[in-house]
């Protein structure tokens, strides 16, 4: 990303990782970062949850695409504290379609 030298904040960050350095780790903990300063900022604290949820379920995506492996959504949620798995599920599943 050009815009990286003039900006750069955990969002941006997050789309390095998983984009562009496809660093599925990295991308993990900036999801856990991003939720934490969610949590810290007034407009975002009641979507905090939300945010880490979608995020990591992008890196879970965006790896399966990648990788085409049989990655366990259920197993990856239950790793990750994500609740409502079959909700998660019926998302990726709709996405990936």
């Amino acid at each position: 990303m050009a815009e990286k030298d003039n900006y750069s904040d955990r969002f941006t960050q997050f789309t390095e990782a998983l984009f562009e350095e496809f660093d599925f780790e990295q991308a993990i903990e900036l999801a856990e970062t991003l939720a934490k300063d969610a949590e810290n900022d007034i407009l975002l604290r009641p979507h905090a949850a939300e945010l880490r949820r979608q995020a990591l379920l992008y890196v879970f995506e965006t790896e399966t695409r990648l990788y085409k492996t049989g990655i366990d959504l259920t197993t990856f949620c239950e790793k990750h504290k994500i609740a409502e798995i079959d909700t998660a599920c019926r998302e990726v599943q709709a996405s990936l379609n």
